[in-house]
């Protein structure tokens, strides 16, 4: 499992993220799904998540 994804602790959600490369995967573990919510450049501001 990632890292909780502190740009979205407030949702109370439980997002986590993966880093590939220059890219961040976020998902969220759901039942027995893991559910991609979005992939950010990290070269990019992280204010525009």
């Amino acid at each position: 499992m990632g890292q909780m994804e502190e740009h979205l602790k407030e949702t109370g959600l439980g997002y986590r993220y993966l880093i590939e490369e220059n890219y961040k995967i976020i998902y969220l573990i759901y039942n027995d799904y893991v559910l991609i919510t979005g992939i950010f450049d990290t070269r990019q501001d992280p204010e525009k998540m």
